[in-house]
């Protein structure tokens, strides 16, 4: 059975449960250091509104989340020259 599509929404409907789509992308896990206690634990990197996020949750401490001060990088397109290749 597939699930019923609601497109007006972005929700999925399987049997009697409603999954809502994220607000953002899910990119990588990594290690980071908590704010607070500075524990080593695991981090996740998430793209949201063209920037990029780390959420983290420390056990003792609590959740976080950060931006970094730059924006998501794009990829290149194909017709684009690199700076290696402009020298």
């Amino acid at each position: 059975m597939r699930p019923a599509l609601d497109a007006h929404n972005g929700t999925t409907a399987i049997s009697n449960h409603v999954r809502v789509d994220s607000d953002y992308v899910f990119h990588e896990l990594t290690r980071s250091i908590c704010p607070v206690c500075r524990r080593i634990i695991d981090a996740k990197i998430l793209l949201r509104d063209n920037q990029v996020f780390m959420s983290k949750r420390c056990p003792q401490c609590g959740p976080w989340r950060s931006s970094t001060r730059m924006p998501r990088l794009t990829c290149p397109t194909r017709n684009s020259t690199s700076p290696a290749q402009s020298r």
